[in-house]
């Protein structure tokens, strides 16, 4: 997500969010980056197919 960031940076590209994943293959977190100041949803979720229920 830094490097995403970074890289929109040098090449003008103002982008407000970042979202970002991190999974076990069968647990999922999701990850918001907004400036400095990166909002972690606290939940787990097991399935794809309850992305929908993620909040931001």
């Amino acid at each position: 997500m830094l490097a995403a960031k970074l890289f929109n940076e040098r090449v003008d590209n103002n982008i407000q969010a970042i979202y970002g994943t991190v999974t076990t293959g069968t647990n999922w977190k999701f990850l918001k980056l907004i400036g400095q100041v990166i909002e972690i949803d606290l939940s787990e979720y097991y399935s794809v197919s309850q992305s929908s229920e993620v909040r931001f």
